[in-house]
């Protein structure tokens, strides 16, 4: 691209005659675009690359071959895909001569942040209040909560009056509900202890933030760790 375009057919043929070839370079630039870079390779032996600072994506676009990754190795053909992420040790093995491949960098250096378990697992969050609420919980995350009953010891409910108007309007609540520690065995708080995703946790601190509570790890009557909401006053 040698100039802004917002789209363009790069074209397998037009573009692997304009790689120079041994003894010069076995690649040429097709696109840049900000972070992202487009090649077209011809790898010639021995092909033991250096891992590279950006995530990476090869198109198998004709030849085979063997890909060393990551300490394992796989076979590979036309139209097959691969993905490499920033920093790992890759090269080509045992590949046929016609190999070529489409070499697409993309991101930022280091790599892309991907979508790990922090996104997929999930923590407890005990409710002894609104969040027990399927309008609540459509609300604040778009579906409802699945969990089971539990109790917290050696706590009870204390009401903290509401002083905003708007609350009590929206809410038809007076008081919110907070916990009180006693230590007393006997004193148990029941509620629901229901599994959320991280980002699910972030959206109840939102939705908490209004009543001025504060989230804090406890241990559950069931014996789990889980976070539950108490109102500042109680520090």
């Amino acid at each position: 691209m040698t100039k802004l375009e917002n789209s363009r057919v790069v074209r397998f043929g037009e573009t692997k005659i304009k790689i120079p070839g041994p003894p010069d370079l076995h690649y040429v630039n097709a696109i840049q675009r900000r972070t992202l870079k487009v090649l077209l390779s011809c790898p010639a032996p021995p092909n033991r690359q250096t891992p590279h600072d950006q995530d990476e994506i090869y198109v198998i676009a004709r030849g085979h071959g063997v890909l060393f990754h990551d300490g394992q190795r796989d076979t590979f053909e036309p139209g097959d895909l691969i993905f490499i992420a920033a920093g790992t040790e890759h090269w080509f093995e045992d590949f046929s001569e016609d190999l070529a491949v489409w070499v697409v960098f993309f991101g930022p250096m280091g790599g892309e942040i991907p979508v790990t378990q922090e996104n997929n697992q999930t923590e407890k969050l005990f409710s002894y209040g609104t969040l027990q609420r399927d309008s609540v919980q459509l609300d604040t995350f778009g579906r409802l909560l699945t969990g089971n009953a539990d109790a917290l010891i050696g706590y009870r409910i204390a009401m903290i009056p509401i002083t905003n108007q708007t609350v009590i309007e929206a809410t038809g609540d007076t008081h919110y509900r907070n916990l009180e520690f006693t230590g007393n065995e006997n004193d148990q708080v029941e509620g629901t202890a229901f599994a959320v995703t991280i980002p699910e946790l972030e959206k109840s601190d939102e939705y908490e933030k209004d009543a001025n509570y504060k989230r804090v790890q406890v241990r559950l009557r069931s014996g789990i760790s889980s976070w539950v909401y108490l109102h500042h006053s109680a520090d």
